[in-house]
């Protein structure tokens, strides 16, 4: 039982972990973005 547990766990922290790796991706790309923009001011 322990053992179940402890599979399910894992599986769910690791889809936790690759959804907020995706999204520091798209916001590592947002930021370059707007690096590569000239400024208006």
């Amino acid at each position: 039982m322990l053992e179940l547990l402890n599979r399910i766990v894992r599986h769910d922290i690791r889809n936790d972990v690759q959804s907020l790796t995706g999204w520091g991706e798209v916001l590592k790309g947002r930021c370059r973005s707007r690096e590569r923009r000239p400024s208006n001011t």
